[in-house]
């Protein structure tokens, strides 16, 4: 579907140590992020900076068991800011991954003058998400919100024009036990629609609108 599904490519802020597919005791055995991941993958993501319409999964994920000290948090920020700065150079959106980090998130991205940001599944506390809406970043919502207060408050602290749908398949879905699966993007759309007082039809156009302004590139393979 190339007119309907395009690519983001980055660096995210955890790795599977021994690189992707090795499991240990069937997990996965996460790491932090290191420079050199970034270098090794750098030269594929530009040449392919004409084909994609954003930067991701990209952002820091603070979480202590991957992220240990002040200087594992270091090399994330400084991996995050060689990539928002190609994204700014190739006028593209970053896709951002924030657990445990969402101020730290939306703090760098104004620092480094990020305009446009999707910060998906955000964890943070809701006036934190306020802050990076004012400043014009978007927000997309799981459908763990059906289940999930902090989601739920997410949903009420923000205005409609700021909001956007995700799964993050398979996991965040609207039970514990069952695989996430992109069907369960409408259960977040009646739940916007809910939240906000307006129909799903009038949910669904205003957060199309959304994704098109978020992603631009997107909207221009679209025709819109």
């Amino acid at each position: 579907h190339p007119s309907f599904i395009r690519p983001c490519l980055g660096v995210h802020p955890v790795q599977q140590a021994g690189g992707p597919g090795l499991l240990v005791g069937g997990e996965s055995r996460n790491r932090c992020v290191q420079l050199d991941d970034l270098e090794k993958a750098m030269p594929a993501i530009e040449a392919a900076a004409d084909r994609l319409i954003g930067v991701g999964e990209v952002g820091l994920d603070f979480t202590p068991r991957w992220c240990p000290d002040e200087a594992a948090r270091e090399t994330q920020k400084a991996v995050l800011r060689r990539q928002a700065e190609f994204a700014l150079r190739h006028d593209l959106t970053l896709n951002v991954h924030s657990r445990s980090a969402g101020h730290h998130c939306i703090e760098l991205l104004h620092s480094l003058g990020v305009r446009r940001a999707h910060l998906h599944a955000f964890n943070g506390r809701p006036h934190y998400a306020v802050t990076g809406a004012q400043l014009g970043y978007y927000f997309s919502i799981p459908p763990e919100v059906v289940r999930d207060s902090g989601k739920q408050r997410l949903v009420a602290a923000l205005p409609l024009d700021r909001l956007l749908l995700e799964t993050d398949s398979p996991v965040l879905g609207p039970t514990v036990d069952q695989r996430n699966e992109p069907s369960n993007a409408r259960l977040v759309l009646e739940f916007i629609a809910k939240d906000k007082a307006i129909s799903t039809e009038a949910a669904a156009a205003a957060l199309l609108d959304n994704t098109m302004k978020a992603y631009p590139r997107l909207a221009r393979a679209q025709g819109v």
